[in-house]
């Protein structure tokens, strides 16, 4: 019997102690411009600024540091054509250019990071949804998150052009190429490692649910010799 109350407490701990990870999501350059889009990169690729796309995000947008796992883009505004058939690759990186002299083809940052490569996706639901094969770590205390797309090979789309959400640019949020593309980030981040002072309501759930069995395995045991000791 001492096995299953390890057990229990072993597994009662590690939901207590571990922190959870907590996906969440952060889009950036709202209000969408009305009625109209932006077909840079992703649906006239002939027109993509030399050498490649650039895009820069405000670092208050952020509130802390994050992992970058996703990058999505909508066509809610004007809902025509599909994505190019070429083949895109986008890096990701902190900067310390500000929005206010932000221009196309500047240098990227130091932590410069391969986020995804390969053909773009269908759109979904009014989403053109990008996961990185390598998440990001971004820290907006180091400056402004640059995003670079490089056109490695295109070709017209295949129902008419492709136009994005336009970023109105009223928030300030964003500067790119005719204002660039209402971005949202697929983020996710820990939990501090230092102990809660008031734990979660789950992990107190967990913690009293492993003890509650352990109890109520002690009571059995006592009172299974408890009634071996009446009957002889």
């Amino acid at each position: 019997m001492k096995r299953p109350i390890l057990l229990c407490l072993c597994i009662g701990f590690v939901f207590f102690l571990c922190p959870p990870i907590h996906a969440d999501s952060i889009v950036i350059g709202l209000p969408a411009l009305a009625g109209t889009g932006n077909c840079i990169p992703f649906g006239c690729q002939s027109e993509v600024p030399t050498p490649d796309y650039q895009q820069i995000y405000t670092s208050s947008a952020f509130t802390g540091p994050v992992t970058i796992t996703g990058i999505n883009f909508f066509e809610t505004q004007l809902v025509q054509g599909a994505p190019s058939l070429g083949t895109y690759s986008f890096f990701l990186s902190t900067t310390n250019r500000s929005l206010s002299s932000f221009s196309q083809g500047g240098p990227v940052g130091a932590d410069n990071q391969l986020f995804f490569s390969g053909t773009l996706p269908a759109i979904v639901g009014n989403t053109l949804a990008f996961t990185g094969t390598t998440p990001f770590n971004y820290d907006p205390a180091q400056g402004n998150l640059l995003l670079d797309v490089q056109v490695v090979s295109g070709a017209t789309s295949p129902s008419g052009i492709l136009f994005l959400d336009q970023s109105a640019g009223t928030d300030q949020t964003t500067r790119g190429p005719i204002g660039g593309l209402v971005t949202e980030f697929i983020t996710s981040s820990a939990v501090p490692e230092t102990p809660s002072a008031v734990p979660e309501p789950s992990s107190l759930l967990l913690l009293g649910t492993g003890l509650g069995g352990i109890t109520l395995i002690l009571w059995r045991r006592k009172s299974q010799r408890r009634g071996y000791l009446e009957n002889c």
